[in-house]
């Protein structure tokens, strides 16, 4: 028996002993009989509460693996290759190549962000024929092979949302190239910048579903609220003979939020806890239902659930009180005996 219990008992004897000594001089004292026949009454279920639980993943290993599935680069400056007939200089053609710098992913809200800066020279030239001095190479000019390399800057975009099912649901495009530097040929009005901007979109293009994939499995966020749904229908052992049940009835997961490389969500599961006194609770394991609504959560309450024997109350009543003797107001009185019995919604104390 706890500390706050034994002086509610000892609190309760001690007036219903000055109940006694006061009420000596009436004739009787009405006491409710036992409630024999009494139905047990049925617990209601608690209110339910709304645990809102994190789930971090960190995508810092997504680029990586990526990095070898997009191309790093490409050198097309072995041969000229035409790429169409301009005023004046008749057909143009190109050497040219690529380059770009390992993959960097950042984290916005629900946006994933793979990026990459690209550095890229160029050559045009000209094939013109004449009936006596032949055909021969003229450079139109270049870009990047005197001088430093122009730039830009290119990037994939993912945007993340979950099923119903708990699967990941990628979207991933690739967004504008930004030029950083442009390379304008003004001899042939040819601008190579966005030649090669078309070639370094088309590579990325080719990503997206490798990215899509590679995301989907590091997030893997079924797995993840399945292991939280399993866990937290076990019951908890908080003493001896005390159990906390967690109770899970529904679970939601919120829009992805993201910072740097660490994509966080929070799976709001909607439980009415109980703490029962007794053997370890046994339990129906249920299956992750679908996802459903986030809902506010409004407090967390918890019910305690303890059955107490009268018989077992009686022993501890006869423990403490038989043979102690009070002072009521100038009377002394011993106690002999001492139990307990429900009467309707009421608890009596019997005391001989």
């Amino acid at each position: 028996m706890s500390t706050s219990t034994r002086r509610a008992v000892s609190g309760l004897i001690a007036l219903i002993l000055a109940l006694a000594a006061t009420g000596c001089d009436r004739d009787n004292v009405e006491v409710p009989p036992p409630d024999r026949g009494a139905a047990t009454r049925t617990v209601p279920n608690p209110e339910p509460s709304v645990v809102n639980l994190p789930v971090t993943v960190s995508l810092a290993q997504v680029a990586a693996q990526v990095e070898n599935k997009v191309p790093h680069g490409q050198n097309k400056e072995d041969e000229w290759q035409p790429i169409g007939k301009f005023a004046v200089v008749g057909t143009v053609y190109v050497k040219e190549m690529w380059e770009r710098d390992p993959l960097k992913l950042s984290i916005h809200d629900d946006r994933v962000d793979v990026s990459a800066h690209v550095r890229y020279r160029a050559r045009l030239a000209a094939h013109p024929c004449v009936p006596v001095a032949g055909c021969r190479w003229v450079e139109l000019g270049s870009c990047g092979t005197r001088s430093q390399m122009p730039t830009m800057d290119v990037a994939l975009r993912t945007t993340l949302a979950f099923n119903r099912d708990w699967t990941v649901l990628p979207k991933t495009r690739p967004l504008p190239v930004q030029p950083g530097v442009r390379c304008k040929l003004t001899e042939a009005n040819i601008d190579v910048t966005e030649r090669v901007q078309a070639l370094v979109q088309g590579v990325l293009d080719r990503a997206a579903p490798q990215i899509d994939a590679k995301i989907r499995d590091a997030v893997d966020l079924r797995r993840r609220v399945e292991d939280i749904w399993s866990d937290i229908q076990q019951p908890i052992r908080a003493s001896s003979n005390v159990f906390v049940l967690i109770q899970p009835e529904s679970v939601a997961a919120s829009t992805p939020q993201g910072k740097g490389t660490t994509l966080t969500t929070h799976v709001a599961v909607v439980v009415r806890p109980r703490v029962v006194i007794g053997d370890r609770p046994r339990i129906t394991e249920r299956p992750l239902p679908p996802s459903g609504t986030v809902m506010q959560g409004r407090g967390f309450q918890v019910q305690l659930v303890a059955e107490l024997p009268y018989t077992v109350v009686d022993s501890m009543l006869e423990k403490k009180l038989a043979g102690r003797t009070f002072d009521a107001r100038g009377h002394a009185i011993t106690v002999i005996g001492a139990n307990l019995y429900g009467s309707g919604d009421r608890v009596v104390l019997k005391v001989r």
